[in-house]
């Protein structure tokens, strides 16, 4: 009789992150929306300003690639309206995109927002990502107006869930 093995755990490992740490994931981000849309369509905040509380920036880790992040996503807490935060930043490097890694990082980050007393989060993605879009509807999140301090911009899509 063949022994018998248990089943292989996939899920990512979500941490915070430095700013140093998400530094390479940023950069692709950011090489990414450079490829898909003008300057002035890009609203990225800085790592350093994500990894400092009140903010938070997460990371998915996999036991393949032990000691780098795959995955970051960020939660602009400062600045924001009270109970209001804004998800910053999700992103998966190519390589490991389909395998639940952007689901586990915003479960991590709603679950810590919600933890924290934030009721509404908010974000604004691109038309140009409709994987993005899809993954945001598919978890419940609504197209709203415009925000904040962006834009007008017909780029740009806005959308909101309410957490509490």
């Amino acid at each position: 009789m063949a022994p018998m093995t248990s089943p292989v755990d996939h899920s990512p490992l979500i941490t915070p992150l430095t700013a140093g740490d998400a530094s390479h994931l940023i950069a692709q981000s950011q090489a990414l929306q450079a490829s898909l849309y003008p300057a002035e369509s890009v609203h990225q905040v800085e790592p350093t300003e994500l990894a400092t509380p009140p903010n938070l920036l997460l990371g998915a880790h996999v036991t393949s690639l032990p000691g780098t992040a795959v995955g970051c996503v960020g939660l602009l807490c400062e600045g924001q309206e009270p109970g209001i935060a804004e998800v910053k930043s999700l992103f998966v490097t190519p390589d490991f995109r389909n395998q639940g890694i952007a689901a586990a990082l915003m479960d991590a980050l709603e679950h810590r927002a919600r933890a924290s007393g934030i009721s509404v989060v908010r974000l604004e993605t691109g038309i140009y990502q409709p994987e993005s879009v899809g993954l945001y509807t598919g978890r419940g999140y609504s197209v709203i107006p415009r925000f904040g301090h962006y834009p007008d911009d017909p780029l740009s899509v806005f959308m909101e869930k309410r957490l509490l």
